[in-house]
């Protein structure tokens, strides 16, 4: 659906670079596995024995922690004390948000099999996050992304056909055409875009921090769509998930002061 999407808009782009992007094969291969195949399949997968909460809690705190020891520890590139210090207090917040301020949640927090999912998708990503900052600059953002989309496609085809083989193919109906359609406008083209642009601007420890927000963004559109109840614990945990990305990006923040 994303690839369906974005063709028409990258059209011209890719008929341009299209022997850049054939130079630049394995690099976009390695992109589109990371971002896309595996990722998306991991958390599916997880999804069948995870619970929301884990799967919250687990992909949106170890993500940026993968991205700062990658970073870190295998590519030797200099990490702030701020930025550890952001991730912290962004674990805080989730923390705080997850818990609704008890004690005795967290205490019966507990694992699943499907948590272990949870992780490896959460790595594919970091990953992902990371080839992202070393883009080509012959490589316009559009194509970037459509190799992205059309190479993941490809790589998941052999498992579709095999799924296929085996009977389990889709019930469409008119709620689950709503669904593709928002995961490729929306949580693909529109997400990706915005994320791969971040990264290009402020780096991708940086931008990994953002992803903390994503459940203070779910609990907020829950009460707005689902009617669920907006607390006090919420509004200070979002606060917290806020002061953590200011305190991992207060270095850019005094540079585009100065």
């Amino acid at each position: 659906m994303a690839t369906i999407i974005l063709f028409p808009i990258a059209y011209k782009k890719v008929s341009a670079e299209w022997r850049e992007m054939v130079g630049h094969i394995k690099y976009l291969s390695v992109v589109a596995l990371t971002g896309v195949s595996l990722f998306n399949t991991l958390i599916y997968i997880a999804g069948k024995t995870a619970s929301a909460m884990n799967m919250a809690l687990i992909g949106t705190t170890s993500a940026p922690v993968f991205v700062l020891l990658i970073t870190g520890i295998i590519m030797r590139q200099k990490i702030f004390w701020n930025q550890i210090a952001g991730a912290i207090i962004c674990i805080s917040g989730i923390l705080i948000l997850l818990s609704k301020g008890s004690w005795q949640r967290l205490q019966n927090f507990q694992f699943t099999s499907g948590d272990l999912w949870i992780f490896a998708a959460a790595f594919v990503f970091a990953i992902y996050t990371i080839l992202v900052r070393k883009k080509p600059q012959t490589l316009s953002a559009t194509s970037f992304l459509f190799a992205a989309f059309f190479l993941g496609t490809l790589f998941l085809l052999p498992a579709f056909i095999f799924d296929v083989s085996k009977g389990n193919t889709v019930d469409w109906n008119s709620n689950i055409v709503l669904v593709f359609l928002y995961l490729g406008i929306g949580a693909s083209v529109i997400a990706f875009l915005a994320w791969n642009n971040a990264i290009k601007i402020i780096g991708a420890p940086r931008t990994s921090l953002f992803g903390n927000l994503v459940p203070a963004f779910s609990t907020v559109q829950a009460a707005l769509i689902l009617n669920e109840e907006l607390s006090i614990v919420t509004f200070i945990s979002i606060l917290v998930i806020i002061a953590g990305i200011f305190v991992g990006n207060i270095n850019l923040f005094f540079q585009q002061k100065n």
